[in-house]
């Protein structure tokens, strides 16, 4: 078997696994119907695979398996509170473990007044915005806008509402962030602690001296390609790798840690591992974790965090939260990891993540957060911070105007994204 060959195996198998999760995490956590979900978010992805795969779902399962010319074929399955999960590659004989989890009390986002918006913002320009931002070839579905922790505008698409979950794709990234953050309040994680990879302790070829910051900055010099060919590593690892956090790990590093920046997922899933074990190793204590820690505090009961069938969550990828609860997620970084008065994230922590990282030079990459300090973003206020996901998922934090801005999209071309960020600036008095 020829090279090409062998790549195109690879990208057909990764491409029924990437349709089989999004389309189960669309369908039974998202709620969108199946037509809406694959004309939206899957067609578009798969591109000319799209003609050339056959979807099965499978309700009573809460289970979508997807196949293409009989020899590719996977599955994702929901589960209550986790999401949903590829298992394409476990024995038919296993079942995942289901988990008991507490109930999260939603707490609705405040609304600023007619008048405090009036006071704020040109609410012609606001709505002008807004409008233009959803211009057909965007493909945004959600905005929401809070302005001092009140939301000042938002607006969807046909069949998305402020209740709707969606997918943040690598937006997750910064919500993995957090969490470590919230372990290093607890005493549970130190950053700059060598030897954050258990399988790569006892190695001696530099490995054993990665950190947790090196996991969160991209600067670990880990071998995971991820180029959105659909064949390269990362496509496997997160659509197909019944364990990610050990397919990353057995991929071993290519450069010296702290020498190279490379936007790369598996530090992620590495650094979530960590998290997982961290929290005494189990799914449902991670999962109570990110429920009691981050959750609760700021009533942000849509979110979902999604795992491998290993328990790991994929926080490179696999978050859902509906717009309000990502703008919740902005907003405790607006106001530097507080809630409510209450400490939710270590003092510091804000200024950690969105520290530049030296090594990622013009990309401007902090540890899990985006940042403008070093980037071509010159017309936004010096310090806009942001995540950012495939498909055009921003939370946009501007501290300076008190502005958190989320857009969630299902775009592959221009997103509008810094156009609308313009426009929000522009419009205030």
């Amino acid at each position: 078997m020829n090279e090409d060959t062998n790549l195109k195996k690879i990208e057909w198998q990764n491409g029924v696994g990437l349709a089989a999760k999004q389309l189960c995490s669309l369908i039974y956590v998202s709620q969108l119907a199946p037509t809406q979900a694959q004309s939206l978010y899957i067609d578009p992805l798969l591109n000319r695979l799209n003609q050339e795969i056959t979807v099965f779902y499978d309700p009573s399962q809460r289970s979508v398996t997807v196949t293409s010319h009989g020899l590719y074929c996977a599955t994702a399955q929901m589960r209550d509170g986790v999401g949903c999960t590829i298992t394409t590659r476990l024995p038919k004989t296993s079942t995942l473990p289901e988990v008991n989890l507490p109930k999260i009390q939603d707490k609705p986002l405040l609304n600023a007044f007619p008048e405090e918006i009036e006071k704020s913002f040109d609410q012609t320009f606001l709505t002008e915005a807004l409008n233009t931002a959803f211009t057909p070839s965007h493909n945004s579905l959600a905005i929401a806008i809070l302005h001092k922790g009140k939301l000042v505008a938002e607006k969807y698409a046909a069949g998305i509402k402020s209740t709707t979950p969606l997918p943040g794709w690598s937006m997750a990234k910064s919500l993995t962030a957090t969490f470590v953050g919230l372990l290093v309040k607890e005493g549970k994680l130190d950053i700059n602690k060598p030897g954050i990879v258990p399988a790569w302790r006892d190695r001696m070829d530099g490995s054993e001296q990665v950190t947790m910051d090196h996991l969160l900055r991209m600067t670990s010099g880990l071998d995971v390609l991820e180029d959105q060919s659909g064949a390269d590593p990362n496509s496997r690892m997160i659509f197909e790798e019944p364990d990610a956090s050990a397919f990353a790990a057995n991929r071993g590093i290519k450069q010296q840690p702290g020498t190279h920046w490379e936007y790369m997922s598996g530090n992620t899933i590495l650094a979530c591992r960590a998290i997982f074990e961290a929290v005494s190793g189990t799914l449902e204590n991670s999962q109570r974790f990110y429920r009691e820690s981050f959750m609760k505090p700021l009533g942000a009961a849509s979110f979902v965090f999604e795992t491998d069938a290993a328990g790991t969550f994929i926080g490179s990828s696999y978050a859902i939260a509906n717009p309000h609860d990502w703008a919740k997620f902005g907003q405790l970084y607006l106001d530097n990891g507080v809630w409510e008065n209450e400490r939710i994230l270590p003092d510091g922590w804000v200024n950690y993540v969105t520290s530049h990282t030296p090594q990622s030079g013009s990309n401007s990459y902090g540890a899990g957060f985006w940042t403008v300090e070093k980037s071509d973003l010159e017309f936004l206020p010096k310090d806009t911070f942001y995540a950012n996901g495939f498909q055009g998922q921003y939370v946009i934090v501007i501290p300076s105007h008190s502005l958190v801005i989320v857009r969630l999209g299902a775009s592959l071309g221009p997103d509008g994204i810094w156009q609308l960020v313009k426009d929000v600036v522009a419009a205030k008095r």
